[in-house]
């Protein structure tokens, strides 16, 4: 009794608080008292350089297992970091994509959209004969290269077992690199003929058929349109065959289609031709001059620390964690932190429940008779590497199955009793967790109250309840000026220290400045401080390194913006000064050429001027003009932004704002994310997903949890925030005072 004592004295006694940084995701916060904790969100901006000059003497990382850059003639893959130490000062990055067959769900192109199609006959079927498309569990089994095989045979004779693959090109770009500039199907092919350098297709597996083992593999040829022989191998085991076709524009269909073929040789009727896939994949490697918009590939400058930190204390998830892909230019926008300690299962509403179960109420479900161990009901939840949890079926009659995925991934637990498990790296940070019956008397089953906890030990079932924090807010960065959103005496509060986005059109007081090689500056009036960072229409960026001339490169001195702009983009040849108009109609979104597309005025030829993004001159005009190009009306490519430093950062009060608080019990589990927006019904907030995120947002890295460690720290805090309640409340009165008074003055 006397040490109990003695321990409640010393936590009354002391005041402390901790303070945890979190990043995007999920993590655990150790508390050991009940308390609202205080929440500080740093800005962030992240800025892809798909389409942009990569600096000499600057530091970059490349966050995407399917994505390879080549610059100064060496090739970096995957999750990696590199020094741009030599070569040439300012460089375009040729990127290279790796399309395969993972995450590819039968009948949908939305999650992967490529396709493949089993089929057989005497000769070699053309792409549009296949008919039957591979199931799930097929696609699953040729989307990596791990022995497990994807098999397909015919004992007829004379007929060729035939495995046809046809990977969609202009989702690949569209999705993970760029955006084409074109309107449809015809233009985006075109500009794929234009734009793609090289297609490498790499196929794994092995073939029989009467005289052993044989496979032979071919891509598609439009401009014979046949089938075109490859390579072929005699293994008994998994090999390597690729096609790489010397004209890649004779490999690209009407739809931007790429296909390919393995098989094997004929069956006589009583030896099968069989031909095994264990993967395969397409690398579309683009010419470094391609000319897409809104780059969404996650290739970054980063700082010497973070460069030190990647693959060293970061590991390739942290890293990935911190880099996501964005499409141009993001900052961090509409943070969020959800807070649980307690109940990690959502009532059986958010569950996806199969169709003979309904909701009872929000922790029970009833079914129906469905027969021998019958998934009901399952839900995907976020774990953290490395940290137990404990899991509980409740009362009713079913089993609470947990596997890392959610169709074909690894049983970790079936039981009613309570159990744990360990979450490891091979989770991808979710797990799924069904609900599964074994009902064989056709009766109707309940089932309720699962928990699933954090800890090894199963705790007594509560319902989920947890805390949340939403903001509606752009936070950016430049440099080490960040803007900061904390809470100060009850009121949340911005500190701006970066002006973002400010869109740079042609009705700002632009004039020719100076001409350079390649690049012309232009110059306009303007309150602000350098470090400055602008990008351009497409979405390049030219970053800021001095004295190295470049494109999309700006800086402010003495109150006057300087922009550097590519005569390739303007049209505006080497030697053509631009008038003042004229320079405001690049900045209304209008290039210059002289009759001819594609080729500079230089003081010859018709003065055209076509929209930017455009690939003809069907729409051009001789006169400079003075509106908005109809492609930045309908959002094809967007005007130029600039975002800058402060001279001086200003605070404002921004309670509206933000909503919600969270708290810490325990061992609690905080998820941190952005790109929530909130919306009104029914005259409640509500908040959803901004969807893509890559094209709102970046990601939070620095956000600053502190909560109270001990009784007394608790009970201040509650004791502070009971007077600032009752200081808003006193502030709110005297308001309402002031609004009856002067009613009253004037007759109200």
């Amino acid at each position: 009794m006397g040490a109990r004592l003695d321990k409640t004295d010393a936590q009354l006694a002391e005041s402390a608080r901790s303070t945890s940084t979190l990043v995007s995701g999920s993590s655990i916060v150790e508390g050991d008292v009940d308390t609202v904790a205080e929440v500080e969100f740093e800005g962030r901006t992240l800025t892809s350089l798909a389409n942009s000059n990569l600096e000499a003497l600057k530091y970059y990382a490349l966050m995407d297992k399917k994505t390879k850059v080549i610059v100064d003639g060496a090739t970096y893959s995957g999750v990696t970091k590199f020094a741009k130490a030599s070569g040439t000062p300012s460089e375009r990055p040729t990127i290279v994509r790796v399309e395969n067959f993972e995450g590819k769900v039968s009948g949908s192109v939305v999650e992967n959209a490529h396709t493949a199609h089993n089929g057989k006959s005497a000769t070699l079927l053309a792409p549009t004969a296949f008919t039957s498309e591979l199931s799930t569990t097929a696609y699953g089994n040729s989307n990596k290269l791990e022995g497990t095989l994807h098999t397909y045979s015919t004992t007829v004779n004379g007929e060729q077992a035939q495995d046809k693959r046809s990977f969609n090109l202009i989702e690949s770009v569209e999705r993970n690199i760029g955006k084409i500039p074109a309107s449809d199907t015809a233009g985006k092919v075109a500009w794929l003929k234009a734009n793609v350098a090289k297609l490498t297709a790499n196929w794994h597996g092995l073939g029989s058929s009467v005289g052993g083992n044989k496979a032979s593999f071919a891509r598609w040829s439009v401009f014979s349109s046949a089938w075109v022989p490859a390579s072929s191998h005699t293994s008994n085991g998994v090999s390597k065959l690729s096609a790489i076709p010397g004209s890649p524009s004779d490999c690209v269909d009407v739809n931007g289609i790429f296909h390919a073929l393995s098989h094997a040789d004929a069956s006589d009727g009583v030896t099968a031709s069989v031909i095994n896939t264990d993967y395969i994949d397409l690398e579309i490697e683009l010419k470094p001059t391609a000319n897409f918009t809104a780059p969404k590939v996650p290739l970054y400058e980063v700082t010497l620390d973070e460069y030190n930190k990647i693959g060293v204390s970061w590991t390739e998830e942290d890293a990935v964690k911190r880099f996501p892909a964005v499409e141009g230019t993001q900052h961090l926008t509409n943070a969020y932190v959800v807070a649980e300690g307690e109940n990690l299962l959502p009532p059986f509403s958010e569950w996806t429940l199969d169709g003979k179960t309904k909701n009872v109420s929000s922790y029970e479900m009833e079914q129906g008779g469905l027969g021998t161990y019958s998934t009901i009901a399952n839900v995907s939840i976020p774990v953290i590497n490395g940290t137990t949890y404990s899991i509980q079926g409740g009362s009713g009659n079913a089993s609470f199955y947990v596997k890392k995925t959610n169709s074909t991934g690894t049983l970790i637990v079936s039981n009613t009793n309570p159990t744990t498990f360990t979450v490891d790296s091979s989770y991808g940070g979710f797990v799924y967790v069904y609900a599964v019956t074994n009902n064989t008397n056709g009766v109707n089953y309940t089932v309720s109250r699962p928990m699933l906890n954090l800890g090894t030990t199963a705790k007594p079932f509560v319902p989920r309840n947890p805390s949340y924090l939403y903001t509606n807010a752009k936070l950016g960065a430049i440099g080490d000026k960040k803007d900061i959103l904390f809470k100060q005496d009850g009121q949340w509060k911005l500190r701006k220290s970066v002006e973002k986005d400010v869109v740079l059109g042609g009705d700002l007081a632009w004039v020719f400045d100076e001409d350079l090689a390649g690049n012309k500056i232009f110059r306009q009036p303007f309150v602000g401080a350098n470090p400055a960072r602008m990008t351009a229409f497409n979405g390049a960026h030219g970053g800021d390194q001095i004295p190295i001339p470049m494109s999309n490169r700006a800086s402010i001195s003495s109150n006057i913006l300087y922009v550097y702009v590519s005569d390739t983009h303007t049209g505006f040849g080497e030697t053509y000064t631009p008038s003042t108009a004229e320079v405001k109609a690049y900045f209304y979104g209008y290039q210059l050429n002289n009759g001819t597309f594609g080729v500079p005025f230089n003081g010859t030829g018709t003065k055209t001027w076509i929209p930017l993004g455009d690939t003809s001159n069907a729409r051009a005009v001789t006169t400079a003009p003075i509106a908005p190009s109809p492609t930045q009306v309908d959002g094809t490519i967007k005007p130029y932004r600039l975002s800058y430093v402060l001279a001086t950062p200003t605070t404002s009060t921004v309670t509206s704002d933000v909503e919600g608080s969270v708290k810490v019990n325990g061992s609690t589990q905080f998820s941190v994310g952005s790109g929530m927006q909130r919306t009104v019904v029914d005259g409640k907030s509500t908040w959803a997903q901004l969807s893509p995120k890559s094209a709102y947002t970046s990601n939070p890295t620095n956000v600053k949890v502190t909560y109270a460690k001990n009784v007394r720290s608790a009970l201040e805090d509650v004791t502070g925030k009971t007077q600032d309640n009752e200081t808003q409340l006193s502030v709110h009165e005297k308001a309402i005072v002031d609004l009856y008074v002067r009613l009253k003055a004037i007759g109200g």
